[in-house]
């Protein structure tokens, strides 16, 4: 097939589109730091666990990515002038001949972030299977063999590119393409898992006031692997075809790793706040309706003191918010967002 796409402008556009899809990731990633030291604060408890770390490091492995193809970017459109170049016009470029060149060590760094960055967000979303599914070893056996195969596949091609004297298509065609399906059957198979669990948890305890919020995270999770997916088979597509049109695909998974990752934390975090909030202004609007009800009743007035201990005692035991499946629930869906972290009740979070 010949592709009409001259590689040095695919290459250009790549970079555009990987720098505004990182300027998007930024936004997010403040308002993910944010969400992260609030909840922090409001449970009193350490900043510093893995979930800030994991995305701190997929913010220097992101932001590494770019730095790099605006490098590059630099080392194609300005040549060197004492650097001599044929000016035929059937010849390349120096900027066609600079992204040929495939054992750069700017090629072989990016290729290093580009990996790290998928095991990263693979990883994590693993380890939030392994929660959510009560720390089930059995269910995390498939992801962690694609995402091996995954780390594989990515050291293969990495160590191609820094011995390649041809063009991609022709270097490690086949390795990249089992790269991206590895990766893609990941997190088609952790998401669908984490969604079923949610779902089947919210199914279990329905008449709890939380329903909508649990929801709001299977909207999200949807969301999110949809998008990824979608640019997963758009690459793999574009590889197939041998179009250079896939350098614009591949520039745009690392920073929509990172999206993904802080918009399921960040909108997630804040409907999850705000669904346990109302719920808990709901019980006790409920519980003092209650009172000035009994309080009025000719019978509770007759019999005042005994009686009102009484219904304050079946109104705390049907407080659907102290059920050990509210609790449960709550615990998946907190897991699925915190990686792992235990939630305490309604109370201590208000």
């Amino acid at each position: 097939m010949v592709d009409h796409i001259p590689l040095d402008e695919s290459r250009l556009a790549a970079t555009l589109c990987e720098a505004l899809c990182n300027g998007i990731y930024w936004v997010l990633l403040y308002h993910c730091t944010e969400a992260l030291v609030a909840r922090s604060k409001a449970r009193q408890q350490s900043l510093f666990r893995p979930i800030f770390f994991t995305s701190w490091a997929l913010f220097i492995c992101i932001t590494g990515h770019l730095v790099i193809d605006i490098i590059e970017l630099f080392k194609a459109f300005t040549p060197r002038s004492e650097k001599p170049y044929c000016v035929d016009a059937n010849a390349l470029s120096p900027s066609q001949s600079f992204y040929l060149g495939l054992d750069y060590w700017t090629n072989v760094t990016n290729s290093a972030f580009y990996i790290t960055t998928i095991m990263l967000g693979d990883g994590f979303l693993i380890y939030r299977l392994y929660i959510v599914w009560s720390r089930n070893r059995f269910i995390i056996i498939p992801p962690i063999m694609f995402s091996s195969g995954v780390l594989a596949t990515g050291i293969l091609v990495t160590y191609l590119f820094s011995e390649a004297r041809a063009p991609v298509f022709v270097v490690a065609s086949k390795w990249i393409t089992a790269f991206f399906v590895l990766t893609f059957v990941c997190n088609l198979y952790s998401t669908s898992l984490i969604g079923l669990k949610i779902y089947l948890s919210q199914r279990r305890v329905k008449n709890i006031s939380f329903g909508a919020g649990f929801g709001k995270v299977l909207e999200i999770l949807i969301e999110s692997a949809a998008l990824y997916c979608f640019i997963i088979m758009l690459t793999v597509a574009f590889l197939l075809s041998d179009t250079n049109l896939l350098y614009i695909s591949t520039a745009m998974v690392t920073p929509l790793t990172g999206i993904i990752f802080c918009m399921i934390v960040t909108r997630t975090q804040y409907s999850t706040s705000t669904n346990i909030l109302t719920a808990y202004r709901q019980q006790r609007s409920g519980e003092m309706g209650q009172r000035c009800m009994s309080c009025i009743s000719p019978s509770n007035r007759v019999r005042g003191e005994e009686k009102q201990p009484k219904a304050m005692q079946g109104m705390s035991e049907r407080s659907t918010t102290d059920t050990p499946e509210g609790s449960s629930v709550r615990s998946e869906v907190d897991f699925v967002l915190h990686g792992g972290i235990t939630v305490e009740t309604h109370r201590e979070q208000v």
